[in-house]
């Protein structure tokens, strides 16, 4: 007996296994591309919602603990500077404590200012530092110092990351509750994008002179892109959109160059245009952002 095979039914399984063409090999991979093109764009507009809905919160909570502090303590704020308290805990006047410290190394001893490239200061030093301050007891929430858009900033001086990302107005310095005017309309943070080994004192907006002028000082945030969170010293807080390029744009070179430079200046009649940081713009592109800064400036002439 001879074993045969039927020709027919191997022609019809071989005809019967397909397989995909060049073609269509390409047409997936198209709309593939396609469909990445839709989506990434889409989800990082997702991811900076969401970091800005967070940073709100966290800026909403220092504001409260900040009013619920002087509510507490007899209309006393918390001091905007960093260097008002001691590696202990002690503030240099009770009476206006530090809301909080310089970074404080493991090994106790405070950070100053100007550590070098071997002596980096750590998220846990600044966490060390933020643990001391008056605010804390208010606040027990070391994350909420911190914006999640903020991961991207590195000191000129040590190249780390740096932790905290809000800062304190200096105009809050020597004041009480009750001198404050309108404090829903003043505020009591800021995002500060300080190029130093953390952000160090305060934030600083020049006062008002006699001549009705106001100038820019140290850096706001430009951690949402074109936007900057406030907390204001009723414990509101806000997003605030700047207007004009100018604002942004000295905030980079701010960046790209020296970390302690001066920042820039700009007023609501005038404005002082520096050839080393080539800044030269027109008062009209310039005053929208000073303007808002400058009604939110807590100190008053």
């Amino acid at each position: 007996m001879y074993l045969t095979v039927n020709p027919v039914s191997t022609k019809t399984c071989s005809l019967n296994k397909k397989a995909f063409t060049l073609i269509e090999l390409l047409v997936v991979i198209a709309v593939i591309a396609l469909l990445m093109a839709i989506i990434v764009p889409a989800l990082n507009l997702a991811k900076r919602k969401a970091a800005s809905a967070v940073c709100l919160a966290n800026v909403k909570n220092m504001a409260l603990a900040w009013y619920t502090y002087q509510e507490n303590n007899d209309g006393r704020v918390v001091s905007p500077n960093t260097t008002d308290v001691d590696i202990n805990g002690n503030h240099a006047d009770p009476s206006q404590p530090g809301w909080v410290a310089n970074p404080i190394r493991p090994n106790g001893t405070m950070c100053n200012g100007g550590e070098g490239p071997n002596a980096p200061v750590t998220d846990e030093d600044e966490i060390r530092g933020i643990e001391k301050g008056a605010l804390y007891d208010y606040l027990e929430a070391p994350n909420v110092y911190h914006c999640p858009a903020d991961n991207q900033r590195q000191s000129k001086i040590d190249y780390s990351n740096i932790f905290r990302t809000y800062s304190s107005p200096r105009g809050l310095r020597n004041l009480k509750f009750s001198r404050i005017t309108q404090p829903g309309m003043r505020f009591c943070f800021i995002e500060e994008a300080e190029g130093r080994n953390w952000n160090m004192g305060n934030w600083d907006f020049y006062n008002m002179d006699e001549d009705g002028f106001w100038e820019w000082r140290d850096p706001v945030g430009d951690n949402h892109g074109d936007s900057g969170v406030l907390g204001f010293c009723d414990g509101h807080a806000e997003v605030y959109k700047w207007q004009v390029p100018f604002t942004l744009g000295r905030v980079r070179f701010f960046h790209e160059n020296d970390a302690v430079m001066g920042y820039g200046f700009g007023g609501l009649n005038d404005v002082y245009s520096r050839d080393d940081l080539a800044l030269e713009a027109p008062l009209a592109e310039n005053d929208s952002d000073i303007a808002y800064i400058a009604k939110g400036w807590v100190r008053r002439k």
